[in-house]
């Protein structure tokens, strides 16, 4: 049977809907099993509540509990009282707040990711390397190891009451 997304999102948002007392399916009238064969049909049937089948229903159930979005009571006849776990709850918000204008913003957050760190990044680095290597004075000629043993010297020149000359 393939997989209807509404017909799924119908069925946890019903049952979403009487989560306080339960939701509760009774097809024994629908599957022939009524107790006298006069018998109105009853309201709390699947095709009533959902308007779908018993076997579609039951697909559904099955994919909800092997993922534990739902728990009740499943017998040959219906369900009793299924409630949504914590984790069908966080499913249904996750649904409900993945709108186009949410998925539009995702991507154009990746895509400025992309762009960030392959081509701004690289010039900041670059910029701040200059930056730093003009303030330690090795920009004019000299080397990061000669400016490091100068800076080195002059501090311990300091430190004696010396005075530094170049």
């Amino acid at each position: 049977m393939k997989l209807d997304e509404e017909k799924f999102l119908r069925v946890m948002e019903y049952i979403e809907a009487s989560d306080d007392s339960g939701a509760s399916f009774d097809d024994a009238a629908e599957s022939g099993n009524a107790r006298y064969p006069t018998e109105e049909p009853r309201l709390d049937t699947t095709q009533n509540k959902l308007g779908m089948s018993i076997s579609e229903r039951e697909f559904l159930f099955r994919l909800m509990r092997a993922e534990d979005l739902i728990t009740g009571a499943f017998m040959k006849n219906g369900a009793l009282n299924i409630h949504l776990t914590y984790k069908g709850h966080v499913w249904l918000q996750e649904y409900r707040q993945n709108t186009l204008s949410r998925r539009v913003l995702r991507w154009f957050g990746r895509q400025l990711d992309k762009l960030f760190s392959s081509v701004a990044l690289p010039i900041v680095a670059a910029v701040l390397t200059v930056f730093v290597l003009d303030y330690i004075g090795a920009s004019r000629g000299k080397s990061v190891d000669e400016v490091a043993i100068e800076g080195a010297v002059e501090s311990y020149l300091e430190k004696r009451g010396e005075e530094v000359t170049e």
